[in-house]
């Protein structure tokens, strides 16, 4: 069976402009820094990069590498959060000349945790290297924003949560921007947040619900790349519509011009959506 390595990142190039994307937790899936900049390389001669972000955070050493990176290019690079720039993927998120956050998005910035082994002298060592990770990040976020570094330190050791209106208020973000659909948001819980809002919450939590009703499953599996007719046909009569072709169309009252198109389902996200498609059936 081949191994699909999952990506934290993506890289996109159209003639003069680029496209970055880190949409997962920074460093995981065994994808390195390494592989980032290899992707980062075939864009450098870009005019314009825009920088979509959506990240719990991750690996402090790699988001530091990241920004490293990216700071060279910083006046062509716009960022655009669109659901959350939290921990790491803060002081990305602060890389660019622009920072455009989309309504419902938010930035949060908190000290740097880790866990360690061994004996006093070794965890006072590590304790050591935290400090200097915040101080370091401190002096970012104090940078690019109107707060005094005293202030920025208390927001982190609080772990502080702002709504993009907030961020633009402080000096973290410089607009907001109207979103067509609230971003979803990954599983909080390996990251020991200790302040995340209700808001959040009610996202992370409803993300796995059911579909409430057709148009919602219709919505569903369009987002999720099936096409108008393709999504119509599923949500009528299930993935047979789309699997058999024009046969479905005997008996139906629908022309054979009508119907979808055979389209080839990866089994993963087959088995996916027909739990949902089940669970709606249920509700319905």
């Amino acid at each position: 069976m081949k191994n699909i390595q999952r990506r934290w990142f993506s890289v996109k190039a159209d003639g003069d402009n680029a496209e970055l994307a880190i949409f997962d937790e920074i460093g995981a899936w065994g994808v390195t820094v390494a592989d980032f900049k290899k992707e980062l390389d075939a864009i450098k001669g870009a005019k314009e990069i825009t920088l979509y972000l959506n990240s719990v955070g991750g690996d402090v050493f790699a988001a530091k590498a990241i920004y490293s990176l990216l700071a060279p290019m910083k006046d062509r690079i716009t960022v655009r959060t669109l659901g959350l720039a939290a921990s790491a993927a803060a002081s990305i998120a602060l890389v660019g000349k622009t920072h455009i956050m989309s309504e419902g998005a938010y930035f949060m910035i908190h000290n740097a945790w880790t866990i360690a082994l061994g004996n006093a002298a070794e965890l006072r060592k590590t304790a050591g290297l935290l400090d200097a990770i915040d101080s370091d990040n401190a002096a970012l976020y104090q940078a690019r924003s109107n707060k005094t570094i005293d202030e920025v330190k208390a927001m982190m050791a609080e772990e502080t949560w702002l709504t993009a209106e907030e961020a633009v208020a402080m000096g973290f973000a410089d607009e907001v921007e109207e979103a067509e659909q609230i971003a979803a948001l990954a599983d909080l819980s390996k990251f020991n947040y200790q302040h995340v809002p209700k808001a959040v919450m009610d996202r992370i939590e409803k993300k796995d619900n059911p579909p409430a009703t057709a148009r919602d499953f219709e919505r569903l599996l369009r987002d999720s790349g099936f096409s108008r007719k393709n999504a119509a046909a599923i949500t009528a009569k299930g993935f047979s519509a789309v699997s058999s072709g024009t046969e479905e169309a005997e008996g139906s009252g629908i022309e054979p011009a009508e119907v979808a198109a055979p389209v080839k389902v990866p089994p993963e996200k087959r088995r996916a959506l027909s739990a949902k498609f089940r669970k709606l059936a249920l509700v319905n």
